[in-house]
């Protein structure tokens, strides 16, 4: 019989432990990001801004004005800080006023912090600031 030191028994189980946590993590993420990506996408700035954690700047910062409307809304990059509760996000929006109809392409650099306690992640960054 093959017999295997407990230490290392106890390291692999703690080790894959901590797979399954960052990958529940992932998941987390990855469904927040996505119901985020739908709220402004459909211009509901209110829901959007329910999702921030802003830190240093005042809770109450101005939604963007009526009359936005998004035609894209894509993830360029994505890059998980070393600490596994940071993710760096980089968006790209396109957008037209309904007065004028010109498309205007914004890049947004977002990022999201896990938050323990809550068992969820909060975006740090403001609305992009549609001009």
């Amino acid at each position: 019989m093959i017999q295997i030191p407990t230490g290392i028994l106890v390291a692999l189980l703690l080790a894959g432990c901590a797979t399954i946590s960052d990958s529940k993590r992932q998941q987390s993420f990855d469904e927040t990001t996505l119901l985020y990506e739908k709220a402004v996408r459909w211009g509901d700035f209110v829901a959007a801004s329910q999702f921030q954690q802003l830190e240093g700047e005042p809770q109450d910062r101005p939604l963007p004005q009526a009359g936005i409307k998004i035609t894209s809304y894509r993830q360029l990059g994505k890059r998980v800080l070393p600490d596994n509760n940071m993710i760096a996000v980089t968006v790209q929006i396109d957008y037209y006023h309904k007065d004028t109809l010109k498309v205007i392409t914004l890049t947004d650099n977002q990022l999201w912090k896990y938050t323990p306690d809550e068992n969820s992640w909060r975006i740090t960054t403001p609305l992009p600031a549609f001009r």
